[in-house]
């Protein structure tokens, strides 16, 4: 006979059914050996280590882009119109 269960090791334990015929006088039986079955299930080992929590990344220090840039900041205020154009 096989036992399992979650969080421990298999086991197996080698029983013998014994049949007994009967005869006139008495009925046919059938055993097991051994009488009752025992086994003791071992723990699977110790449990996986949580995982801790990843810290979030540092955010990236904002550098400020020159008025003049190509890419200005897009949430930047626009500029002001120059009045000769």
């Amino acid at each position: 006979m096989s036992y399992t269960l979650a969080k421990f090791q298999p086991a197996t334990v080698q029983v013998q059914v014994i049949h007994n015929p009967g005869d006139l006088a008495t009925p046919a039986t059938t055993v097991t050996d051994p009488n009752p079955v025992f086994a003791e299930l071992q723990p699977a080992g110790p449990p996986p280590k949580p995982m801790r929590p990843k810290k979030p990344k540092a955010a990236k220090s904002a550098v400020p882009v020159p008025a003049e840039s190509a890419f200005p900041d897009p949430n930047a205020a626009p500029a002001p119109a120059s009045p000769g154009r």
